[in-house]
């Protein structure tokens, strides 16, 4: 049974996602600390289930709350949510449940509000003995304006997509090629009582079936392996044939793409690795994990005029910041920190990279574009405004057995069990 110090911190991620817009993983990775290391699996489970289907529990508020709460005391409804979350899907009692969060109230300091917290899930747990457990449904799991939009641009789709969203994501491995063979790596598995399969996606891609801290992972500190969904290893089957070639990866912490392109062409081409000051550190860290070498750079896509040397590149990796529609179950918190306003403003910047970018090309050259965001007008929209704007600029199709055909690129959705939800295109720059 988790502890009324492992209900209190979830109750704290909970609300930082919600009342603070804070990102689940920042708000972890500080709460977190709070706790010993053997709890921390509990507390995630909680504040993370609950963020999850937020939009499924938060309107039972209204209803279950005799009255509506104080403003100071906004933080009860977080701990109501993850009181609620429990109850349906924790294992355990549900006198002990309630009575682990009524504790709660008491390190918040709201002693005054136990028994008004008491009263509510009880008043919940009444309901659900006379009308069975409440059943979850992941349509109702999304805001209303994504909902409609799965709808409007996937409505053969929109479920499965919503399933899937809101699934407990796999643990997927990426293979190095250039150290080990994912047939000889699941051996390695099995020899130490683990299980894996092999990804139908990406052929380097490994599926754990148990979760394991990194640490944990075989090879992983030695550079055996790394964390990648499959989805994201598809980018060597977009560039074509890189030997010898000259490659910039923009936007590229932390550092997946690169490695994955050294792993497989390691001395038979050069990589630039650009992003912002704050993230290039990671990039580094891979590449020494990995032992392999890039030219890292810190700097603003959108202004080359401050990095670039003037060398053009044979190609460029785009991996653009988007709306993350299609790792919601990776970070559930998206469906409540996203605004559907936020679509324009990231296709904007998106097409801004585009024109920024484009000309650091070399005639003959490829631009591989990638979003993980499912919704067109991040996707095809930008990539019809860009190439209609730009007559040297021509798409590529590149034949795959998986996703979706666009009509300027490729769309992976979110799959049980498979891959998160990812859009490629290939550009070609003409000569003229």
């Amino acid at each position: 049974m988790p502890s009324s110090d492992v209900c209190a911190t979830a109750c704290r991620i909970v609300d930082d996602v919600v009342r603070k817009n804070q990102s689940l993983d920042r708000s972890s990775n500080s709460r977190l600390r709070g706790l010993p290391v053997s709890s921390h699996g509990e507390a995630r489970e909680i504040s993370w289930g609950t963020v999850r289907w937020y939009y499924c529990y938060q309107p039972l508020l209204a209803r279950l709350f005799y009255q509506p709460i104080r403003t100071k005391d906004k933080i009860l409804e977080a701990l109501v949510l993850c009181g609620l979350y429990q109850l349906d899907n924790l294992n355990e009692p549900d006198y002990a449940i309630i009575s682990s969060t009524v504790e709660v109230c008491r390190k918040l300091r709201r002693e005054s509000s136990c028994g008004l917290v008491n009263a509510v899930l009880r008043k919940y747990q009444k309901e659900r003995l006379n009308k069975g457990v409440r059943q979850l449904s992941a349509q109702e799991s999304m805001p209303l304006w994504l909902a409609q939009a799965l709808q409007t641009y996937w409505p053969n789709d929109w479920v499965t997509i919503a399933e899937a969203s809101n699934e407990k994501p796999p643990l997927t491995l990426r293979v190095n090629d250039r150290k080990c063979h994912p047939t000889a790596y699941l051996k390695r598995l099995k020899s130490l009582g683990l299980s894996g399969r092999k990804s139908s996606i990406s052929r380097s891609a490994i599926n754990l079936k148990n979760k394991l801290p990194i640490s944990q992972i075989p090879g992983f500190s030695e550079g055996d392996v790394s964390i990648q969904d499959a989805g994201a290893q598809l980018t060597p089957l977009f560039t074509g044939n890189l030997s010898g070639r000259t490659v910039l990866d923009a936007c590229a912490a932390p550092g997946g793409k690169t490695c994955h392109l050294l792993e497989i062409k390691s001395r038979q081409l050069s990589i630039t690795s650009l992003d912002s000051p704050d993230r290039i550190e990671k990039i580094k860290e891979n590449l020494v994990r990995l032992e392999l070498d890039a030219n890292v750079i810190a700097g603003d896509a959108t202004r080359p005029s401050s990095w670039w040397d003037r060398n053009p590149f044979d190609c460029i990796i785009v991996d653009a910041p988007c709306s993350g529609t299609g790792v919601i179950r990776r970070h559930p918190d998206i469906r409540i920190n996203r605004r559907q306003s936020d679509i324009i403003k990231f296709s904007l910047r998106q097409f801004s990279l585009l024109q920024a970018l484009w000309p650091l090309l070399r005639p003959g050259g490829r631009l591989v574009y990638i979003t993980c965001s499912i919704l067109p007008p991040e996707n095809d929209d930008v990539i019809k405004q860009f190439v209609e704007s730009a007559p040297d600029a021509k798409v590529i199709t590149i034949p795959l057995n998986v996703g979706v055909p666009t009509g300027y690129g490729r769309q992976l959705l979110p799959q049980s069990d498979g891959s998160d939800g990812f859009f490629y295109a290939a550009l070609d720059r003409m000569f003229t």
